[in-house]
């Protein structure tokens, strides 16, 4: 009986590029991509996150883990307490979480950022 009740653990580690589908949160003009494989006890969520010009990506927040952003296209503010840091094309910036923090795209066209965090969210 206990064999209906509990889930098949999944073993999702390659990703492949037909199945990276973009979606929107509610709130938030930034668009995601999720990269990350799907498995137990995985604790990092990589995704390539475009946010629109001139647009912010949410408010400023903290939570547990860390945050790693690598800009592949445009231009990123990270505000980091009361510290911004232009982070662009090329650039990466990687920093504790915890600390309360915002992105923002202070161009008229779109960034596009490979963003790996901790904890794993979707």
């Amino acid at each position: 009986m206990p064999y209906f009740f509990y889930s098949m653990e999944t073993h999702n580690y390659h990703v492949k590029i037909d199945e990276q589908k973009s979606f929107k949160m509610e709130g938030l003009p930034s668009e995601f991509v999720r990269l990350s494989g799907d498995f137990s006890g995985r604790s990092l969520e990589s995704m390539i996150v475009t946010i629109p010009g001139g647009q912010k990506h949410g408010h400023k927040y903290n939570h547990p883990g860390e945050e790693f952003a690598y800009v592949l296209e445009g231009v990123l503010i990270v505000e980091i307490e009361d510290k911004e840091y232009l982070v662009q094309a090329g650039d990466s910036i990687h920093y504790p979480s915890t600390m309360p923090h915002q992105w923002r795209n202070p161009l008229g066209s779109p960034v596009k950022i490979l963003s790996v965090i901790t904890p794993a969210v979707f």
